[in-house]
């Protein structure tokens, strides 16, 4: 919380804003790694979080999480993989 309170008061933001304006940005981060993957991961989170959700739906959308997640640290992998081929 102070860090958002810190962050907001530099940008002369509210808090709602700063955090608001983060997510876009880790948002846009994930879609650059794996654009595809990205998008599932949040539609699953959107799945999670929506009130009133049966607790079946909600563990398929955990699923399509966990998925999504694995598929980003992969592309995480390939991204700091700096090995060159050597014949």
């Amino acid at each position: 919380m102070e860090c958002t309170n810190l962050g907001a008061r530099a940008l002369g933001c509210t808090g709602a804003s700063f955090v608001t304006m983060g997510m876009g940005i880790w948002a846009a981060e994930l879609a650059e790694l794996d654009g595809k993957a990205a998008a599932q991961f949040l539609r699953a989170l959107a799945d999670l979080m929506e009130p009133g959700r049966k607790p079946a739906a909600k563990q398929e959308a955990e699923a399509r999480r966990q998925y999504a997640v694995r598929r980003l640290l992969a592309a995480v992998d390939l991204m700091m993989n700096n090995a060159e081929g050597q014949a």
